[in-house]
């Protein structure tokens, strides 16, 4: 007995199974009836799965004072003469007298087993049932036949002919069918309920609360809708929930529940199936006018079947109730088979009109696109998809395209677009398409867009020779040029400046302004001119409103990510740092709603940069880390760099140089030193260098990086500032000559001018410079630095310029000073490091020997100021704070400490105007 069924018979005998006790008693009452010699036909009708086997089997497991004889009919032996009949009266241990009887009609010689020649069908009827009838003279005998709608012919003129005189017998006929019942029956039934005796159930599929006490009330709703109340279905369900975890509704939908959606459709005839198979493919709710033409079968023949299988439980208002059932009814095609309906559904749909999508998705599920038209139709959708970011689709109707398309641009066409889709999540995979794609420009059949696309492919993957080449073959493809290639060069021009100095093109004229129109062409272009212009001539106004205008104009997608990454480099040299990452944090928050990991991972990058340019270096290193970790270091190529470099000198100004040490151990190609993020690894490496006392390491990294700069015509202190690495290194070296000529070198560079690297070569100078001279220089650099938000950079000048005035006896202004530099290193999240590589200060800051212990940091430098006799403005400009607040510190001062003006308070901090001469 199989798991389903005995299952059944345990619910039905158990009780549990409400909806077929009255069956049962209706059986009890018709078995205690023809024990008193009243024969009884009892026929039960029902669905596929509803249970007409098992209330079957639960019957006769009640009979324990009959002869019981079972059939089962099948498709498959409805041509066997008498097949049921036969097997009734071989299905048990008959009489020694009635079973020779029984042998010498069907064939059988007594002891030799040979057959012989049967009678005629009417005779071997008519002797096989007088035979049964017989039977009924000693005992009860009970009849059981199943699935009667498969039966022979014969056997079912032998259940006739036995109802006609059975009615004053000892015997009782259980008959189970499966609705809907076949044609060939309908003059079996018209025939059998002629007669008296003859009784009928139908049985229906199960309540909620039925299937309550089968699957537990919580389950029972979800149950009700996956199954409708099928048995064989909620039995599969049980099964199921002992072996898997549990879905979102508590319901577990797996093998058991597939397994009997297929044993259902076995038992339905071929044009259900046939219907079942047409509706999965076309998905629900059905149009059976259209399933109809589908199959090619008749509109009525398709909405009885559509009948059958609502009674079953599988469909429901005219689509399957789970998906899992749709899936079970494909799985009953063969591979062949399934691929050519859903073909045939795509090209009825695409006549019927239907949308483009519904239709594309037929074709990949087929795999097969043989009219021009269809891979017009997928190139449409995917380009719709890759628009949604429904990158799955996109790839997958775009990957037959390729497979079917015949023509060699349509073909180069396609595959570009199958790298962007690869490359916006996993660029080491789009490096497939990189060979054939160079074959298709070569020969001419490449598109300026997808050239562009492959050239800065081919040089993320690091392959630069081949993207030289390349880059000349489109260059003479386009005698006169394109927007795209215009763009694509001045990219090559930050990104990787080597390889149009190897091809000796020239720096171009730079002009930057508003985008002609509005394509994105146009825009890209712009981005990446205010780039090259700002690499040119250093930042301006009209550079940084040219990136916002960049920003502001497009929506993020493959053919502008670098125009976009380009527009957040140009604020982030120009120093508006807070614009670009309020512009690079929503970006980010595109990228990631959009899950394009590589996009994710460029803006991550350029985030740690925003991040360290203002020393927010716990977030450098959250961001660098979480870029790097997008993707894995062969994903990235040679733009490792960025992220690296970034991460690197986070941690270094952490003071965390054991990870900084492992970062810089992380395997990088080779050709990353012949693009622009090479420059940066080298600065970053040769910062940590000096972190870690190897100043001759960090100064061969530092002019190497000068050297490229210079030979990239590239050399902008606002991209790497490498002099002031290496006059730092100088210095440590003892060479203050050649430190100071960088310096001063630095100063003259484009667009350091107001800047925060001319407040770091003006800091450079005055370490160089006699110690009269060193006041103006740092007091200049404090005032830039200062302005910039540079926290680190600004300590490290006040506590050079407390040291300048130490030796020339300015110790009051000296202590000042210091107290300052310390409380502006406390502010920085780099205090750590700048106390291990700042200028030893001669002087500490006042004590709270001084009586100025109830004095706040930010009081205490005013009080020293104040005592040594200079105004409020002369504070204020020393402390880099308004006049207004020099006041308000200056009134909690005196109420602090008891004093009325400056002469008191001098004497009360025991200082005297001649101890700061």
């Amino acid at each position: 007995m199989s798991g389903e069924l005995g299952a059944f018979v345990d619910w039905i005998s158990s009780g549990r199974l409400h909806g077929r006790g009255p069956e049962l008693a209706r059986f009890d009452a018709l078995l205690a009836d023809s024990r008193c010699g009243r024969g009884n036909t009892h026929l039960v009708s029902g669905p596929v799965g509803s249970g007409k086997t098992a209330l079957l089997q639960a019957c006769v497991d009640r009979v324990d004072d009959a002869l019981v004889l079972t059939a089962t009919a099948a498709a498959d032996e409805r041509d066997v003469e008498v097949g049921v009949l036969e097997q009734l009266l071989r299905s048990a241990l008959l009489p020694e007298e009635a079973d020779a009887a029984v042998g010498a009609l069907l064939g059988e010689l007594p002891g030799s087993g040979r057959p012989h020649a049967r009678p005629p069908v009417a005779d071997l009827v008519q002797g096989l049932c007088s035979a049964v009838l017989e039977l009924t003279r000693h005992r009860l005998v009970v009849l059981a036949v199943d699935d009667l709608q498969h039966a022979d012919p014969a056997s079912l003129q032998a259940l006739l002919y036995l109802q006609r005189r059975m009615r004053s017998r000892r015997m009782l006929v259980l008959l189970t069918e499966l609705t809907p019942t076949p044609p060939s029956l309908s003059v079996f039934h018209a025939e059998l309920f002629r007669r008296p005796g003859c009784h009928r159930a139908k049985l229906r599929l199960l309540s909620e609360d039925e299937a309550a006490a089968v699957v537990g009330p919580e389950l029972a709703p979800a149950a009700l809708a996956a199954t409708g109340g099928n048995p064989l279905l909620l039995a599969a369900l049980v099964e199921d929930g002992h072996a898997a975890a549990p879905g979102p509704d508590g319901l577990v939908v797996a093998e058991s529940y597939r397994h009997a959606v297929s044993s259902a459709l076995l038992r339905m005839d071929a044009r259900t199936v046939e219907t079942a198979t047409g509706l999965a493919v076309l998905g629900g709710p059905a149009d059976p006018a259209r399933l109809a033409r589908l199959l090619s079968l008749p509109a009525q023949t398709v909405g009885q079947a559509i009948g059958a299988l609502t009674d079953t439980g599988l469909v429901s208002d005219g689509g399957f109730r789970h998906p899992s059932a749709a899936m079970s009814t494909l799985d009953t095609l063969s591979p062949e088979g399934r691929a050519g309906l859903h073909l045939r559904a795509a090209c009825l749909l695409h006549a019927e009109g239907a949308p483009p999508r519904a239709v594309a998705a037929q074709l990949t599920t087929s795999g097969q696109a043989p009219e021009p038209w269809m891979v017009e139709l997928l190139r449409d959708v995917a380009d719709e998809a890759l628009a949604a970011d429904e990158i799955e689709q996109a790839a997958d109707c775009l990957e037959l395209a390729l497979f079917a398309c015949q023509d060699e641009p349509g073909r180069a066409a396609v595959m570009a677009l199958l790298a962007r889709i690869e490359w916006r999540n996993n660029p080491s995979a789009a490096v497939r398409y990189m060979r054939p794609l160079r074959v298709a420009l070569r020969r001419g059949r490449l598109g300026d867009r997808d050239a562009g696309m492959l050239v800065r492919y081919l040089l993320w993957d690091g392959r630069i020779d081949q993207a030289e080449e390349t880059l000349a073959w489109w260059a003479e493809s386009v005698p006169g040029g394109s927007e795209e290639l215009r763009f694509t060069r001045r990219w090559l021009r930050h990104c990787c400046p080597a390889l149009l100095s190897r091809r000796g093109e020239g720096e171009d004229r730079v002009e930057v302004g508003a985008a002609d129109g509005v394509s994105i062409a146009a825009s890209s272009v712009e981005a990446v001119d205010a780039l090259a212009a700002m690499l040119s001539t250093g930042p301006s106004q009209g550079i940084v409103d040219s990136a916002e205008r960049v920003l502001q104009s497009q929506r993020m997608d493959d053919t502008n990510i670098e125009a976009l990454c380009s527009a957040l480099e140009v604020l982030l040299c120009a120093g508006s740092l807070d614009d670009a990452q309020t512009w690079c944090d929503r970006l980010l928050a595109e990228a990631t709603d959009r899950r394009a990991t590589t996009w994710q991972a460029l803006l991550s990058g350029i985030r740690a940069e925003i991040a360290l340019r203002k020393t927010d270096l716990p977030a450098a290193v959250t961001h660098a880390r979480a870029a790097l970790d997008l993707m894995p270091t062969q994903d990235w190529g040679v733009f490792a760099g960025g992220p690296l470099s970034a991460l690197v000198l986070a941690l270094t100004m952490l003071v965390r140089h054991d990870e900084a040490e492992r970062e810089l151990r992380r395997p990088v190609p080779k050709e990353l030193f012949e693009t622009r993020y090479g420059l940066q690894y080298l600065y970053a490496r040769g910062c940590h260098s000096m972190a870690v006392d190897r100043p001759h390491a960090a100064l061969a990294d530092f002019e190497n990086c000068g050297r490229l700069m210079t030979a990239w015509r590239i050399d902008l202190p606002a991209l790497v500032p490498w002099r002031s690495g290496a006059a730092e290194a100088l210095l440590r070296l003892g060479r203050a000559d050649r430190a100071r000529a960088l310096a001063e070198e630095q100063l003259h560079r484009p667009g350091v001018e107001g800047t925060r690297t001319r407040g770091i070569s003006l800091r450079i100078l005055a370490a160089c410079a006699d110690p009269e001279a060193r006041g103006p220089l740092l007091e200049e650099a404090a005032d830039l630095l200062q302005a910039d938000e540079e926290r680190l950079e600004l300590a490290t000048v006040l506590a050079d310029l407390s040291n300048a005035n130490h030796s020339l006896g300015h110790h009051l202004e000296a202590r000042t000073l210091a107290d300052q530099a310390m409380r502006v290193a406390r502010l920085s999240t780099a205090e750590q490091f700048w106390q291990r590589t700042r200028p030893p200060a001669r002087l500490t800051a006042l004590s709270d020997t001084d009586g100025a212990a109830t004095l706040s940091p930010a009081e205490r430098p005013v009080a020293q100021l104040a005592a040594a006799g200079h105004t409020n403005r002369e504070i204020g400009r020393k402390l880099f704070i308004t006049v207004s607040t020099v006041e308000q510190h200056l009134t909690r001062v005196y109420r602090k400490l008891n004093v009325r003006n400056r002469a008191d308070l001098a004497g009360r901090l025991h200082l005297t105007m001649s101890e700061t001469a």
